[in-house]
């Protein structure tokens, strides 16, 4: 059997920032198959003339599909094995050829309609019963080549390659009911017993290719109880003043998102199975777990236990316009639920290719109950269409270096950062180090970065902080740089993006930014600059305004040849291309600052200090002094 696969991912080009931006469609079914080592489209909606007695062949599907005129069916499980196949005849004589409405071939009775439709991996045979003269039990003959069957499983080589689902019969009120299955020498037999049933009433016997794709969604109804994996409808809101809070799961696999990657975009999407008008309340959330199993073992009870775990978001999606049949478009779609997917691809241990469920619901019963009136919603589910199931659209930027130094976590999130022109080296003894890129490669050891920006944070319990070298022996350290239009050099690796950024996040490291190192005591360091050229060691700043602020409890501050030892200490400088060079002589701090334009220089001190201003033109100097 061919690989399938239920999510394509699109590269989108990039964004205006520079960074890489992908589109991520996932279906409950498949939407690709893999042919020669290659991903190929499904599509059912592609059809061509066909020979040896057949008038149509669908051949853009990861299974063949045959109509004959003479009504008879002939379907390949394995598009790659035209000696395995298994051929439907038609259930009464004298059958004409069939009709045609959209993807439908159907054959058109006095009391019943009867009509076959090819969808991406499965078939689905539909029958509808108009009024109480027609039959209620339905044989249809077949033959197989290179098949056995055991119960309602198709095998072969020993593998199983499909499967005819149980049928299940809706009246024109929404009556449920399951049909009766029995299989004779190459004949399958469907009966339903249609007493108090409502006409008409459709039966919708399905040849699933994809075997097991439909425990990935689920109906619950909370009033009156229900709980179906193989359910037509995915559906939300109140049916009636009976039959109300309406909801179901839907899983999604093979989720491609790398774990952090930024959300752009994200909503669900469904086709409209059936007409209504009336507007229900109902909301979008996730199950908050790192890998989402499919519904196969649940019931009403465990389903309520997993929609428990939902998602801090949940996104309303309220007041929904009128649909009508298979209606595909902009009121089909939700509303934006990025916040939703964030969650979830930022849980801890997300992993990309995992499985997500998503909830669309009304358990909190929020839809008007009505007796005639539907205040719903109803999709197609994956066993009434494979091809028109509920489908996830996601667009992100992906990116990241995920490293585990001892152990470590990155948050790509800055906030009043120092902006450096210039460039920083980051060499630590335990480094983990974070560039918003595609498959990148993590380096432990030294990481040099020279952007054109540079944004970096540094928060330390307790630190030391010490002008030549940053060391920093915390519990825990973070460290966040930002960059942007720069080339980053991560050992091996260098990106170049519009913008990157950088976190590194430690359990008792040794830490070096550039000249600086941190370690015991309690400080923060924040320092803004606007395009400015910052040096750690003889530290000249040439900023038009720069904002340094050292906060500690007993430390000792070296930046340069100056010490502080303050308990609170600011030092704010608001010069326009000043060179500032700041000096300890013993106890006592010498700040000297020469201009060479017209400026206000402002110095505030806490203790006592000795200040020298030298001015090339007329200046105004204000000083203020602790002492």
């Amino acid at each position: 059997m061919l690989e399938l696969r239920n999510s394509k991912r699109t590269y989108l080009g990039k964004d205006a920032q520079g960074r890489n931006r992908y589109a991520l469609d996932c279906s409950i079914g498949a939407i690709q198959y893999r042919e020669n080592g290659e991903w190929v489209d499904i599509d059912p909606s592609i059809e061509e003339a066909d020979t040896e007695g057949f008038s149509v062949k669908f051949a853009k599907l990861p299974y063949i599909g045959r109509i004959g005129n003479d009504s008879h069916r002939r379907i390949y499980p394995d598009r790659t094995n035209p000696d395995c196949w298994i051929e439907f005849h038609k259930p009464f004589p004298n059958m004409p050829a069939p009709s045609r409405h959209n993807r439908w071939f159907y054959w058109d009775f006095t009391h019943a309609l009867m009509g076959i439709r090819f969808d991406n991996t499965s078939i689905k045979f539909g029958f509808r019963l108009k009024d109480s003269d027609a039959p209620t039990s339905i044989t249809i003959p077949f033959i197989t080549q290179g098949i056995t069957r055991q119960g309602r499983f198709l095998y072969h080589d020993g593998q199983i390659i499909a499967e005819l689902r149980k049928p299940t019969a809706e009246d024109t009120n929404g009556e449920i009911r399951a049909c009766e299955v029995s299989f004779g020498f190459g004949e399958v037999t469907i009966s339903l017993d249609t007493t108090g049933l409502a006409f008409p009433i459709d039966i919708d016997p399905t040849l699933d290719l994809q075997v097991g794709a439909s425990n990935d969604d689920c109906q619950r109804r909370l009033a009156t109880s229900y709980f179906s994996l193989t359910d037509n409808n995915e559906q939300a809101g109140a049916y009636s003043s009976t039959y109300y809070g309406y909801g179901c799961g839907l899983r999604f696999t093979g989720i491609t998102i790398p774990n952090g990657a930024t959300i752009e975009t994200a909503y669900l999407k469904f086709t409209a199975r059936s007409a209504d008008t009336y507007l229900p309340l109902t909301r979008i959330s996730a199950e908050d777990v790192d890998n989402a199993g499919d519904f196969s073992g649940d019931d009403a009870a465990s389903f309520d236990t997993r929609f428990g775990n939902h998602t801090t978001a949940r996104i309303d999606w309220d007041n929904i316009p009128a649909w009508s049949v298979d209606e595909e478009g902009a009121d089909t779609t939700s509303p934006e639920i990025k916040t939703v997917i964030k969650e979830i691809v930022d849980r801890a241990s997300w992993a990309s290719g995992n499985a997500m469920v998503l909830f669309w619901e009304d358990f909190d019963d929020r839809s008007t109950h009505h007796a005639t009136n539907h205040y719903i919603r109803s999709g197609y589910s994956y066993d009434s269409s494979t091809t028109k199931c509920g489908k996830l659209h996601i667009e992100y930027t992906s990116g990241g270096v995920n490293v585990t130094p001892s152990p470590a976590s990155a948050i790509a999130q800055v906030v009043a950062p120092t902006v450096v022109h210039g460039s920083l080296t980051l060499t630590p003894s335990f480094l983990a180090a974070i560039a918003r890129g595609i498959d990148p490669t993590v380096i432990l050891g030294s990481t040099t970065a020279t952007p054109e920006y540079v944004k970096a944070i540094a928060g330390v319990i307790p630190p030391l902080v010490v002008g030549e070298k940053i060391v920093v022996t915390p519990d825990p350290v973070s460290a966040i740089g930002q960059v942007v239009a720069p080339t980053v050099v991560l050992g091996s690796l260098v990106i170049t993006p519009d913008e990157v950024y950088a976190i590194a996040q430690v359990v008792a490291p040794t830490v070096k930014l550039g000249n600086i190192i941190i370690q015991n005591g309690i400080a923060e360091a924040i320092g803004q600059v606007i395009a400015p050229t910052v040096i750690h060691g003889s530290l000249t700043l040439e900023p038009e305004f720069i904002e340094a602020i050292a906060r500690g409890e007993n430390p000792e501050v070296i930046l340069a040849s100056m010490t502080v030892t303050p308990e609170f200490v600011k030092a704010l400088a608001g010069v326009v291309a000043p060179y500032v060079l700041q000096t300890w002589i013993g106890r006592k701090l010498r700040v000297k600052i020469v201009t060479t334009q017209n400026r206000q220089v402002n110095v505030i001190t806490s203790q006592y200090r000795k200040v020298d201003v030298v001015t090339s033109q007329k200046r105004k100097v204000r000083v203020l002094t602790g002492e």
